[in-house]
């Protein structure tokens, strides 16, 4: 029986983008290997800076080093689409954009995909813990993401199980969220990169040589 081939998103601040990032996409394709899909591809959807997050850097340098990062991957790009636009984009329509040029007459073409080319969302267990923040999600919205499939990376200290079971609106989806265990535990945040670039601190093997080489020429992060 052919697998189903299948295209893997992780949508993020990417503020910088480190290694755990790009693990996650590993351990995502890695699964979906073992899983009766045959991945096709990887994307990279930085948001755009009306996510107004405190600290978020300029999207045109979160682009750019997300790009250096994945400049070695055969599967792995960035697409800067989400990243371009004026407005909060919701996840949700970003996905459903991917679906849409991915099963496009040229994009099958492009992937040589003979029938349709499923997409799904790879997060950390921080994005299924924030879908019990009130007012942050639709319920639609959730609901939808969870029945496509999402690809969950564990991560220490958050217990999914628990999450989901204090959700009504998702609790019965359960099934549809794939939890991948980290055999490696790797629990290298952005948050603690930016902090070691103000400090002055290293950085080398939390992130690309070639993300810390932009950061530094573009002197990021050092306030």
């Amino acid at each position: 029986m052919a697998r189903a081939p299948l295209v893997l998103v992780e949508c993020g601040s990417f503020n910088p983008i480190t290694y755990l990032h790009l693990r996650m996409m590993e351990m995502a394709k890695d699964w979906a290997n073992r899983n009766g899909f045959f991945v096709v591809g990887g994307y990279l959807s930085p948001v755009t800076d009306a996510y107004k997050k405190k600290g978020l850097l300029e999207a045109r340098h979160r682009v750019a080093m997300c790009e250096a990062a994945v400049a070695s991957s055969d599967w792995i790009a960035v697409d800067p689409w989400e990243s371009r636009q004026p407005e909060f984009i919701r996840t949700k329509k970003t996905l459903e954009r991917f679906s849409s040029l991915v099963n496009s007459q040229e994009g099958r073409d492009h992937i040589g995909a003979q029938q349709r080319v499923q997409v799904m969302l790879v997060c950390g267990a921080d994005l299924v813990g924030s879908f019990n923040i009130p007012d942050l999600w639709s319920v639609k919205d959730m609901q939808d993401l969870v029945t496509d499939g999402i690809i969950v990376i564990e991560r220490e200290g958050q217990d999914i199980d628990a999450l989901v079971g204090a959700n009504d609106a998702i609790r019965h989806l359960r099934p549809q969220l794939k939890v991948v265990a980290q055999d490696i535990v790797n629990n290298v945040s952005s948050t603690k990169v930016r902090q070691f670039f103000r400090e002055g601190r290293s950085v080398k093997y939390l992130t690309s040589d070639r993300v810390i080489e932009y950061a530094q020429a573009n002197k990021l992060y050092l306030e």
